[in-house]
């Protein structure tokens, strides 16, 4: 992966961004401006908090697994969160 994202940035983000749920696509992954200025995924429209848990649970079917694992660093103490 990092030999990709060295090689091709913008083809490697575009994959990766693929797995997101956009309501809009983008028409150009990165856009440079004058320095410091620049733009990834120009003119798409996303909702991250939407990628995190809606699309999840509505069009992964993944509304039955839990949604944070936490384990200590002691043995065998585990907790979870439900997604729903």
């Amino acid at each position: 992966m990092i030999d990709r994202a060295a090689d091709d940035v913008e083809g490697f983000w575009e994959d990766i961004a693929k797995e997101l749920h956009w309501f809009e696509p983008w028409d150009k992954v990165y856009e440079e401006g004058k320095y410091p200025f620049f733009r990834w995924f120009v003119d798409g429209k996303t909702n991250l908090s939407h990628n995190c848990l809606d699309y999840q649970v509505s069009q992964k079917n993944r509304g039955d697994k839990a949604a944070i694992i936490w384990e200590s660093g002691e043995k065998g103490k585990q907790k979870s969160s439900e997604m729903t």
